[in-house]
């Protein structure tokens, strides 16, 4: 054979799996170590030719990528020849993989050879509108040079050889994604940092919001709050709801959505209502109206001109855990699942009803033909026709004639890596520097869903008090992270699995999957499923899988002292906060205002004069509300203390002080 093919050095099982599937590899792996493999012949132009004993040809033009590759078989795409056909040539060529060039390097004439002119008309008219592009390679954890835009990932498998890039939308790889992940490469650079983000798009470009709507609803929350009832707020909701419909900001429109439901909770009185969630939603809300109005910022804080829902490609999907909620007769389960091709994450929603509000029935639910809740939550789902909507929120097709087909799961995860899994605290650190404000951008389902690899914990036990159980988990390096299951309603065997896989009854724990939350600088997770020997997920376990697995556990206390200096007066005031869209300041108590003007005072002894100043502001403009209501402008005030507040507690879950 002549010089090699670097396109096809690069060609890896994984990469061959993305753009075809993996059983097809794992076939064309087996038919080559049975010895049928093809006999191959490169031409000086670098042209592949692979014939196989039964006849069968293949001929591949150097700078086809592998479904424009021609195969006498007649299957349309990636068939079981061309992969057998790649694995075979990169397996007997005398070379090695070549060092990835930076896809950085590739020209405009490059795209336009692969690209036809209306795709990269597309590309250029959505970079015009500006997005946000995640670039991460290698050294981040990635398998090749990676670029994760709002509604697809890139893979970037032979580097700079774009022919055998792959995209999870449903063109699959020669799409208007590609285009734009190429320019985010190069607007970074050859020397850019292992994971950074990339602002493509008009710097010019900036939002020009109408914030009237959003403080008169701020302003109807903080005057009467959730207490008098949600009838009250309900034209203010439609009025900024409206507004946002009348922008394209997806992203607030969910908020307000969330917020919206936040209120209806309290109303309804229900379990999901939590008390600082109105002021944390709040001050998203108001970070992103300021932040959407900066330059280049507008699509990411906003979600101005999103794609409310994309088409995607043959999916390879694994379920990464799950949770199930009940209210009387409402059901809903909520699973976590990943691409196993690119990593990203999405959640596939079902809801239903109980009839006579018993417990929930999981084994009747179908979520689309042929996939039922249980069998999914436990295994894996090959998936065609899927679409996904802006968030991650995972659509399937319900049409008979879609290809939705399931497959158990043995829990390994092993071959997952950020932004997904992570093996030390270290790595979380990384990940959450690297997005210092979420709440800024875009939004995501599951956006502090992760995996994080464990051993055996070194403490286990159980609070009855909290009804709680409680882990501690070490990485490598020695960093503490902490596990926390709360009993929940009517999943009464979750904590007795737990305590089985947690204390070595299910074998070695392998990894834990749940949500992420920072106290003071430690890492807090919230496990929906473990994989052990095998998979484990607390809120479906049956009866008996673990039976008398926690009585066995020591009972302990949770120990959660109020923190002191300046964490414990950016948590006091943001508990301040939340009692103002709760109670509303026409019925205030008198001593919140005297517990106010102490913490002021205390704020300023420890040098946080920002906020300080910020809360004798909202001091002020509360004193001027409460003696004309109809009138008051406590809005401004409020959203800007509260956003400031939200800041420094970020600072502070990773420094450990704010």
């Amino acid at each position: 054979m002549s010089g090699p093919r670097q396109d096809l050095l690069h060609l890896s099982p994984e990469a061959l799996a993305q753009a075809a599937n993996l059983g097809l590899v794992k076939r064309a792996q087996r038919e080559l170590e049975g010895g049928k493999g093809p006999a191959l012949e490169l031409d000086a132009a670098g042209t592949l030719s692979a014939l196989f004993a039964d006849g069968t040809r293949v001929r591949w033009v150097a700078g086809q990528s592998i479904q424009e590759a021609a195969c006498s078989c007649g299957a349309a795409g990636a068939c079981r020849h061309r992969i057998m056909a790649a694995l075979a040539y990169r397996s007997q060529a005398e070379a090695a993989p070549p060092p990835l060039v930076s896809p950085a390097t590739v020209s405009d004439a490059e795209l336009a050879q692969l690209l036809p002119p209306r795709l990269l008309a597309l590309a250029h008219s959505l970079q015009e509108r500006g997005l946000s592009v995640e670039l991460r390679d290698t050294a981040a954890g990635e398998p090749c040079p990676t670029a994760r835009l709002p509604t697809a990932t890139v893979r970037f498998w032979a580097g700079a050889r774009i022919e055998a890039a792959r995209c999870d939308c449903v063109a699959g790889g020669a799409c208007e994604h590609l285009a734009l992940a190429v320019w985010a490469f190069r607007a970074a650079g050859e020397g850019a940092a292992p994971l950074c983000q990339v602002q493509l798009g008009a710097p010019q470009a900036a939002a020009h919001l109408e914030r009237q709507p959003y403080l008169e609803l701020a302003g109807s929350l903080l005057r009467h709050g959730v207490q008098q009832g949600a009838a009250l707020h309900a034209q203010a909701f439609t009025g900024a709801l409206e507004a946002a419909r009348s922008e394209g900001a997806v992203w607030l429109q969910l908020l307000l959505a969330e917020l919206e439901s936040w209120s209806q909770a309290y109303a309804a009185r229900s379990a999901r209502f939590r008390l600082q969630d109105g002021v944390r939603l709040l001050a998203e809300l108001a970070l992103r109206l300021g932040a959407g109005t900066r330059p280049g910022r507008a699509r990411e804080a906003l979600g101005l001109g999103e794609v409310e829902e994309s088409e995607l490609d043959r999916l390879r999907l694994i379920t990464l855990g799950c949770r199930v909620d009940q209210e009387g007769e409402d059901c809903h389960a909520r699973l976590v699942l990943a691409d196993m091709d690119t990593a990203s994450r999405f959640v596939l929603h079902h809801r239903w009803q109980e009839s006579g509000g018993g417990p929930p029935d999981l084994g009747r639910q179908r979520l689309a033909p042929g996939v039922r809740l249980l069998q999914l939550a436990s295994g894996q789902l090959l998936a065609t026709q899927a679409r996904r909507r802006a968030d991650g929120t995972l659509l399937l097709a319900r049409a008979r004639s879609s290809q939705n087909s399931l497959l158990p799961q043995d829990g390994d995860w092993r071959s997952l890596g950020p932004p997904l899994a992570f093996a030390s605290v270290a790595g979380l650190r990384a990940e959450k520097l690297a997005h210092p404000l979420p709440m800024a951008e875009a939004r995501h389902a599951a956006g502090r869903y992760l995996l994080f690899q464990a051993g055996p914990p070194e403490q286990l036990f159980y609070d009855p008090q909290q009804q709680t159980l409680v882990a501690l988990l070490r990485d490598e390096a020695g960093e503490a992270l902490l596990l926390q299951y709360r009993h929940r309603g009517r999943q009464r065997h979750g904590l007795d699995a737990l305590a089985g896989a947690l204390s070595g009854a299910l074998g070695p724990l392998r990894q834990v999957a749940g949500v992420l939350t920072w106290q003071g600088g430690t890492p807090c997770l919230e496990p929906w499923a473990l994989a052990c020997d095998r998979l484990v997920l607390p809120d479906l376990e049956a009866p008996g899988s673990c039976s008398g697995a926690l009585a066995r556990l020591p009972l302990g206390e949770l120990q959660a002292p109020a923190p002191e200096g300046p964490v414990g007066a950016v948590q006091r005031l943001l508990e301040l906060l939340a009692e103002l869209p709760h109670q509303g300041f026409v019925r205030l108590p008198r001593h919140w205002r005297d517990s106010a003007t102490a913490l002021a005072t205390r704020l300023q002894a420890l040098s946080l004069s920002a906020l300080a100043r910020g809360l004798a502001a909202l001091l002020e403009e509360l004193a001027r509300a409460q003696a004309s209501p109809a009138d008051h402008q406590l809005s401004e005030a409020y959203l800007q203390l509260a956003v400031l507040a939200l800041l420094h507690e970020e600072a502070g879950a990773l420094a450990g002080e704010a």
